[in-house]
């Protein structure tokens, strides 16, 4: 396809720096994208297109520069609303699903715009082909298919740039004809269009220009014909920073401490705080956590924040609305307690040393391997509640944790649900497969349990059995 005629830019990244744990992951990033022209941004796996994608948006604030729409930083601004003028579909569709029919689904974005619903959905349906999905789950469809109905949700409401994460991923080959097909007449429309792949024969049939993105910096941006040539004769080379800066450092900072006893003491945690009454137990339990959370990177502390707070916060409201302030607070808390114990435990819990222990004390294989591959998806349900929620930010559904918002928390508590049924159907299959209840599987040598070990142990489940004792009233 032809490159872009002049004319004023719609979007422009402005000497982008983006770095995570003293990691830079993207350096000096500079380009324009005017409307009606379609560009592709390619490099490999790990070179930041990702990253980059979010920071389009406003999902990840810069380490300096900036983006400009329209001439105008969108830095500060929410991203509920950045999303109705900027669309994003990110890799995975199912994380922006919420609703029970993909009509439903149009409606929401149609809805946002402000027109006419029905003409909109009829024009929308012609061009993008959908017509017979409309009254279909969107969960139910074929990868190919929900990758159409997540762009056709995007596209619904009426954005001026279109910015399209990996579109062919799980795309067969006419699948991406039709694709590719589509972009061009959104172009025609005066869409600005990004395509960020790593497919060159993709991004060769869609896009005359090319942005070339290698470990976080732009290498080349120009015509597709002399980009080309660039980058494959750079050829692929091992993943550098931007892949290494996704570890966690207090991850790697662990004790000496046998596994089973992380696990006794992780027991004892939650043990305390469900047998806690009172608020000012509530509060110390609450503090422990936070404690145990800050000994960890920063990285695991900003996750854990996200995710506790946003929750304790929602608890309390609906405390208040059900209950009283006292019943509130203590369900805050008690929220808190429970997490951040649960967070700080399972994080400095490795899967195989789990395994190892519970094979020592006797523990089933059935068992051990249902709670060793469980806490191997730990990790991915918290990557899952990150990308859900971003992804229907990017939708324009307002997730920032207000009163007036506790309606819109169902767009991310579904597609959740959906999702980690998922995720138990696959390790149902794995434990299936891998045979758990055999007898001929040699476990791997167990880890010995010192008197130290021991003496925790017995500590831990010492006070949780006074707590619970005079939570209880003592004897009386």
């Amino acid at each position: 396809p032809p490159a872009a005629g002049p004319g004023a830019p719609v979007l422009e990244v402005a000497h982008l720096d983006c770095a995570v744990g003293g990691r830079a992951l993207l350096e000096d990033v500079s380009f324009q994208l005017r409307g009606g022209e379609v560009a592709a941004l390619v490099g490999r796996n790990g070179a930041g297109k990702s990253t980059l994608v979010r920071h389009l948006i406003g999902l990840l604030p810069p380490s300096r520069g900036g983006v400009f729409l329209h001439g105008r930083p969108i830095r500060g601004r929410p991203v509920c609303e950045l999303g109705r003028r900027i669309g994003v579909c990110f890799q995975n569709p199912a994380d922006q699903f919420f609703r029970t029919t993909v009509r439903d689904e149009l409606q929401v974005g149609l809805g946002r715009r402000g027109a006419d619903a029905a003409a909109c959905l009829a024009d929308l349906c012609r061009r993008l082909r959908i017509e017979s999905l409309l009254d279909r789950s969107p969960y139910r469809l074929s990868e190919g298919e929900k990758k159409q109905a997540a762009i056709a949700a995007v596209l619904a409401m009426g954005p001026e740039v279109l910015v399209l994460d990996e579109p062919t991923v799980s795309q067969d080959a006419a699948g991406k004809e039709a694709l590719a097909a589509w972009i061009g007449e959104l172009a025609e429309q005066g869409l600005a269009v990004l395509v960020v792949t790593h497919d060159l024969d993709f991004a060769g049939a869609c896009a005359g220009r090319w942005i070339w993105l290698d470990e976080g910096r732009v290498r080349g941006d120009g015509a597709a014909p002399e980009i080309r040539p660039l980058l494959c004769a750079a050829g692929e080379k091992p993943a550098g920073a931007a892949d290494a800066a996704g570890a966690d450092p207090g991850r790697a900072a662990r004790s000496s401490l046998n596994p089973l006893t992380r696990i006794v003491l992780l027991t004892a945690g939650i043990g305390a705080v469900l047998a806690a009454r009172s608020n000012a137990v509530l509060l110390a339990a609450a503090a422990a956590a936070a404690l145990l959370l800050l000994r960890g990177g920063r990285e695991r502390r900003l996750r854990a924040l996200r995710l506790i707070g946003p929750m304790a916060a929602m608890v309390f409201v609906l405390g208040l609305v059900f209950f009283d302030l006292h019943a509130a607070l203590a369900l805050a808390l008690r929220v808190v307690g429970l997490l951040g114990v649960a967070a700080a435990g399972f994080a400095a819990l490795r899967p195989e040393e789990v395994g190892s222990a519970l094979a020592a004390a006797g523990v089933p294989p059935g068992p051990a391997f249902m709670l060793t591959a469980g806490l191997r998806y730990v990790p991915l349900i918290e990557q899952k509640i990150r990308s859900i929620r971003d992804a229907q930010q990017a939708r324009g559904i307002d997730l920032r944790p207000r009163l007036r918002n506790i309606g819109n928390w169902m767009a991310l508590l579904l597609p959740l649900l959906v999702q980690s049924a998922l995720l138990a159907d696959e390790l149902a299959l794995a434990m299936e497969a891998r045979g758990f209840s055999g007898k001929d599987r040699t476990p791997r040598r167990p880890v010995r349990l010192r008197i130290r070990d021991a003496g925790i142990m017995a500590a831990a489940l010492g006070a949780l059995a006074a707590l619970v004792f005079w939570e209880r009233g003592g004897l009386g």
